[in-house]
């Protein structure tokens, strides 16, 4: 049997830890720490791994939003003190509201850049649309899993006995 062992070249991190690290999920939370304390009553964080999502209950009104946008800028700030990195390509912005809700248009900015609006976001593995409505996941993140499930189990069955095949199935799916 052939092996072929390949390293990759050393780098210095001056800063920081390298990402895929084992240490990643012990030190951002530690790093991280304060950052609830920023937010005013009223309005929340989650944080989940290296996931932040802030979570502000708003009225429809002008002075709420320009609040969002303090909030959102003091967060940047401290980001950029603390020496973290924003990923504004994956920092969105979903306006969640009743049905019957008709939406207002503003702005929500983080210092530099409007943030996109966007109809539908992950969050903690859930695709969550504006209304709150299960059809965005369903159809984007379960029906490619149930998908996958099926052919394994499809081209496992000819192959294997039953047992086998729905082992494969609860292990895809």
């Amino acid at each position: 049997m052939l092996m072929l062992m390949l390293r990759s070249s050393r780098l210095a991190v001056n800063m920081g830890v390298p990402k895929g690290s084992d240490l990643v999920p012990f030190l951002f939370p530690v790093s991280i720490i304060d950052l609830p304390n920023l937010l005013k009553d009223g309005y929340g964080i989650v944080l989940f791994d290296d996931d932040t999502s802030l979570l502000f209950k708003i009225n429809r009104q002008q002075p709420a939003y320009d609040e969002v946008n303090s909030a959102i800028s003091e967060i940047v700030e401290w980001f950029s003190i603390n020496n973290l990195l924003l990923n504004e390509r994956k920092t969105k912005f979903v306006k969640f509201t009743l049905i019957s809700a008709k939406l207002i248009d503003a702005n929500v900015m983080d210092k530099i850049e409007v943030l996109d609006f966007v109809d539908t976001a992950l969050f903690l593995g859930f695709t969550l649309d504006a209304k709150l409505h299960l059809n965005s996941h369903i159809s984007t993140r379960l029906a490619k899993r149930l998908s996958s499930a099926v052919y394994a189990v499809t081209r496992n069955r000819r192959l294997t006995d039953e047992s086998t095949a729905r082992l494969v199935y609860f292990i895809v799916s």
